[in-house]
């Protein structure tokens, strides 16, 4: 549901402040529920009071926050208004049934969350696209350098770009880790190691694969060993912090991604890639490689120094 088009532009007054105010007001203090108006193929609609229909009608005001909750309201309605069969296999969800209530109840349950957590997403990237930025330039570095191409390959492989997956597989590969392999933790504290099943084994092996969606699969795999391995050290060190469970490695994952999408795993499991399947940067010095190997730094998860989870 990522990625809707056409979809209506932010309009320009709009400052982040006024965009996120917009955000809970809609979702807070109006009240709008998905229909289905046709199971086949599906097609929903939404349904609102007028506190939401207020907000839909400000999309033409002059006053900036008014034009902003006028946006949001609309994104609503546009991201309701795409969801089609593709879009509901792709979310792993099933069409109900006509007549079966809870079934449906269920699903559009669902649907409105993840219309909401797109929408989230999607103010994220207006206002904050450092990272897109980095993306497109390390992009088009590697593509397009005068360097050899062998020694550009070596900095698409130090990046991670190789790595990179859509937002649905790493979405996919997510619930896939959790609710189709069986891996466990045991013991606490420094002692708490993974236990994984023959699946998790299998792909989290598999960094180098072609099929994306097993691609998406070990990396989620290698992350969530990042996150028990980060447990361990900070036990050992003494450090006070919340004990490494299942429930609290998805809880990090998902907060990764829902902010950075695949980058935010790449950047949990680079350096550690980097170590692991020792992969070295390109031999030169080339001045806007290291640029953007310095605008990355930020943004990765150095084990010895803490990271995303501290």
């Amino acid at each position: 549901m990522n990625a809707i088009s056409p979809a209506t532009p932010m309009p320009a007054p709009v400052s982040s402040e006024m965009a996120w105010e917009a955000f809970a007001h809609v979702f807070s203090k109006t009240n709008f529920r998905l229909q289905i108006a046709a199971f086949d193929p599906i097609r929903l609609t939404v349904e609102h009071d007028a506190a939401f229909g207020a907000c839909f009608s400000g999309s033409g005001a002059w006053e900036p926050d008014e034009k902003a909750k006028g946006w949001v309201a609309n994104r609503v309605l546009e991201l309701a208004a795409a969801i089609n069969k593709t879009s509901v296999r792709r979310l792993c969800l099933q069409i109900p049934r006509p007549g079966d209530s809870r079934a449906i109840e269920a699903f559009l349950t669902g649907l409105q969350r993840r219309i909401k957590d797109d929408l989230r997403i999607e103010i994220s990237r207006h206002f904050d696209t450092s990272l897109s930025q980095w993306e497109e330039d390390a992009m088009a570095f590697a593509y397009g350098g005068d360097e050899n191409p062998h020694d550009r390959l070596r900095l698409f492989n130090y990046c991670g770009l190789d790595q990179l997956v859509s937002v649905d597989a790493g979405r996919m590969a997510i619930k896939w880790c959790f609710g189709r392999s069986h891996w466990h933790l045991a013991g606490t504290g420094a002692d708490v190691v993974l236990i994984s099943d023959y699946k998790f084994d299998v792909v989290r092996s598999q960094r180098g694969s072609i099929v994306e969606s097993t691609r998406a699969r070990s990396l989620v795999a290698r992350a969530v060993q990042v996150i028990v391995d980060e447990g361990v050290r900070r036990a050992k060190a003494d450090k006070v912090f919340a004990p490494t469970t299942r429930a609290s490695i998805k809880t990090d994952l998902e907060r990764v991604f829902e902010k950075d999408g695949p980058w935010g795993l790449i950047h949990l499991v680079l350096a550690t890639d980097r170590r692991r399947y020792h992969i070295a940067p390109p031999p030169w010095q080339n001045a806007t490689a290291v640029a953007l190997l310095e605008r990355q730094d930020s943004y990765l998860f150095e084990p010895a120094a803490g990271g995303p989870m501290s």
